[in-house]
């Protein structure tokens, strides 16, 4: 079984987050990592502004 890993570290100000996307070869979708990194990016903005 091969797996694909994508790895997306997101940084605002003085938070990062380290998102990681994986799943087998044949049924992994990049899209999904792009899709989930920028809610990731919207959330974050979101909770830094909050405080």
């Amino acid at each position: 079984m091969m797996v694909a890993i994508d790895v997306v570290i997101i940084r605002v100000g003085n938070t990062m987050i380290a998102l990681e996307h994986d799943g087998n070869v044949g049924e992994f979708a990049p899209s999904l990592t792009k899709s989930a990194a920028q809610t990731a990016v919207t959330r974050l903005h979101q909770s830094l502004q909050d405080n």
